[in-house]
């Protein structure tokens, strides 16, 4: 109801339990790109020719934090892994 009317649907929302499904969905989907993120940073084995996305998203975070470059959070990688 919230999308369609914005000013009182959260009411609605709450009151029917879309709310509190959408709560447990973002956790459950948060800790399951958060793994994906500690498997890759525990996967020592990987070289330069296996490098995924999740990889590279996590050097241009050790990066950003050593210099002036626009910052790559660990939230910022796992939005990432969810767009593509």
């Amino acid at each position: 109801m919230t999308d369609f009317f914005p000013t009182f649907g959260w009411i609605v929302d709450r009151l029917n339990g879309v709310h509190g499904r959408l709560e447990k969905s973002f956790v459950v989907l948060d800790a399951f790109f958060q793994s994906v993120v500690d498997n890759r940073i525990n996967f020592k084995e990987s070289s330069k020719n296996e490098q995924n996305i999740v990889d590279v998203l996590l050097r241009m975070e050790r990066e950003s934090s050593e210099s002036d470059a626009p910052k790559v959070t660990r939230d910022c990688i796992k939005a990432l892994i969810k767009v593509t």
